[in-house]
């Protein structure tokens, strides 16, 4: 349960967490609300996807299985679609603690599958729980803004919110020959109604964080004024950190968390959500040293003993 977090600003402001029995109920009863929406992606393809997984686990896709639901990079693992599912409840519990104004913050680290299609499979991802949550918060929320600042491009949130004029997707990303998933190219700006709302800004390898940052408050800072969102979404994918086996920019915990504490001085209903992060330790510490700027707390730069410490490799000024 330690993955979700959910918190708003008290009359002295303090942040204030919800109990884990609170946790567990909310996660729990969303997970039964999981799956009816998660058919919003395509009801053949959900059920599909729950055959193939149910009747083949602890193997690797292959020709026989319908490449219209599953494809090379997402292996099929024993109990994958009820994880699947644990994951679109883990975000759709969180956008509804915002819904109904419980929290004004809501976090899912294990959330953020950006390449699900509707009807596909991909990347790794099987389902987007951020379209989920998407859909959710805009029971409420007229216009919401999308944030990735996962490596990869967020290919599977934009063609999902493609043609309209509601949901405003930008995405930091690599972008070049070869680099998965191939979109996200600057002239990438949307479909129909949907022209102009989907911002894409490729980046060089190595970008480091001053201009990452630059980049980053330039654009957001314009995004606001004219779009002016009611609720936002923001992606961290930690394989845009340096040190990452796949990534390849050179982007600290300390300077992405500049990125963050803009976002969270706009002073709306905010999401965040995880997704890529090969280096596991890295990953840790990001979106550990993300929870503690959201909750408004210092931690220090060396990760206390505990049980497995030697996965997290060095511990020292993880946050530099």
């Amino acid at each position: 349960m330690s993955a979700f977090l959910f918190f708003h600003e008290s009359s002295i402001g303090v942040p204030k967490q919800s109990t884990e029995l609170e946790l567990a109920r909310d996660v729990q009863d969303h997970l039964i609300t999981a799956e009816p929406h998660m058919l919003g992606f395509g009801k053949m393809y959900i059920l599909e996807l729950q055959n193939v997984l149910h009747e083949t686990p602890n193997r690797m896709w292959t020709q026989s299985m319908s490449v219209e639901v599953i494809s090379y990079d997402c292996p099929l693992i024993t109990h994958i679609y009820d994880f699947v599912k644990t994951i679109a409840g883990g975000s759709l519990t969180a956008a509804q603690q915002l819904v109904d104004e419980t929290a004004n913050i809501a976090v899912n680290w294990c959330g953020g599958w950006h390449h699900a299609q509707r009807d596909k499979a991909e990347g790794f991802c099987y389902v987007n729980d951020i379209v989920i949550a998407i859909q959710k918060l805009r029971e409420k929320y007229d216009k919401v803004l999308y944030i990735d600042l996962d490596i990869h491009h967020g290919d599977g949130v934009e063609n999902a919110f493609l043609i309209t004029k509601k949901v405003l997707t930008l995405s930091f990303h690599k972008h070049g020959p070869g680099f998965y998933p191939g979109s996200g190219a600057i002239a990438d700006t949307g479909s129909g109604n949907g022209k102009l709302y989907s911002i894409n800004v490729p980046l060089k390898d190595g970008i480091k964080d001053d201009l990452f940052f630059q980049i980053f408050d330039s654009v957001t800072s314009k995004v606001l004024h004219v779009f002016r969102p009611n609720a936002v979404v923001v992606q961290c994918g930690a394989d845009c950190l340096n040190k990452d086996p796949i990534g390849t920019f050179n982007l600290t915990p300390k300077g992405l968390g500049e990125c963050i504490c803009k976002v969270l001085a706009w002073k709306l209903p905010l999401l965040f959500l995880g997704g890529g992060g090969y280096n596991l330790a890295n990953t840790a510490r990001y979106w550990t040293y993300l929870t503690s700027i959201l909750l408004d707390q210092k931690i220090p730069s060396e990760i206390p003993e505990h049980r497995g410490i030697e996965l997290e490799g060095e511990t020292k000024n993880s946050t530099k």
